[in-house]
């Protein structure tokens, strides 16, 4: 069954004034309430144009099946899917980003590259060799942990109760690394991400209390 949401983190409002940062602080309990009120309704409203701010108000609606609607946070969703077993321990080694996806308060976005695109898509690399060269010697380690950050950081919406921009069929999000994705729902329901002038289609998505998995079959961070 699908359920289509104007989700407290994909419904942004687009001001008619020059203020394109929205903030969405405090929708999310409203959300969790809506969803326990009746989880059989097809369109659960979040945000409508008497309780947002500004004028000129557009709204982001995705859908997702409701199977893939869950009441717990990445920390536990993250294990769960074994196409994404590598990024998902990098995620978990990963101090700060271990604690956000635990974090209940939290609102973010994991873009999870399958394991079968960093096996395919790195030009025979792993995402630890990469920018810099592993050499022996005592920096290693210190070389490893930044390569790593390096790619998790390009795979993470960190705070989505800030968008660059939003519009009636998608936003634009910053990444953690400062680069910036638009994410649209198309017609047939699928969610494509769009990464410097390439769209990527998301294989899986699953929304959770503290934000949403996108799994996709490919990588935002190449050497």
């Amino acid at each position: 069954m699908k359920l289509s949401f104007l989700l407290s983190t994909l419904c942004f409002t687009a001001f008619a004034a020059s203020k394109n940062v929205v903030n969405l602080e405090g929708l999310g309990q409203k959300m969790s309430e809506d969803m326990a009120s009746s989880h059989e309704e097809r369109d659960v409203h979040i945000l409508d144009s008497e309780g947002a701010q500004g004028e000129g108000i557009e709204q982001v609606r995705f859908k997702f099946d409701e199977s893939d609607v869950h009441s717990n946070v990445l920390e536990s969703i993250l294990p769960q899917l074994p196409s994404i077993k590598v990024f998902a321990g990098y995620i978990r080694d990963n101090k700060d980003i271990a604690a956000s996806t635990a974090d209940k308060n939290a609102n973010l976005i994991i873009i999870a590259p399958t394991d079968n695109s960093l096996a395919t898509k790195l030009d025979g690399l792993k995402p630890w060799e990469f920018p810099e060269k592993c050499t022996d010697g005592a920096s290693q380690e210190e070389v490893i942990r930044k390569n790593l950050l390096n790619f998790v950081s390009g795979h993470v919406v960190p705070d989505l109760t800030q968008v660059t921009s939003a519009h009636c069929s998608g936003f634009t999000a910053r990444l953690l690394n400062g680069k910036e994705i638009r994410v649209k729902q198309m017609h047939n329901d699928k969610i494509e991400i769009f990464f410097e002038g390439k769209p990527i289609t998301v294989e899986n998505a699953k929304r959770v209390d503290n934000g949403y998995l996108f799994v996709i079959d490919d990588v935002l961070v190449k050497p």
